[in-house]
């Protein structure tokens, strides 16, 4: 949804915070009344359209066509990177970090 410029909230996952900052590109909860909670506290303030143009912004800096083709390219023909992608502790290939 990020981008859609939709203000995004999320339960956390370990490593995602590298991706999308907390208050800044996304609104990270811990439980349900967590989530509850502070979408109370955002719609009070309007705070969550900031965070909306700032999650539709950096989603679209990481990941932009142009920027993921060449990341599956390089995945697939078994290339070097050629730059330190975000997600990179995320991949994986036959269960190995890669």
């Amino acid at each position: 949804m990020y981008g859609g410029g939709i203000c995004t909230f999320s339960p956390s996952i370990k490593g995602f915070d590298k991706l999308f900052q907390d208050g800044v590109h996304i609104v990270y909860f811990d439980s349900p009344d967590d989530c509850f909670n502070k979408i109370k506290e955002y719609l009070k303030d309007d705070k969550f359209e900031k965070i909306a143009q700032n999650g539709h912004s950096r989603a679209l800096e990481i990941t932009n066509a142009k920027r993921v083709s060449k990341f599956m390219c390089e995945t697939i023909f078994e290339r070097s990177f050629s730059e330190d992608y975000e997600w990179r502790e995320f991949m994986f290939k036959n269960g190995e970090k890669i």
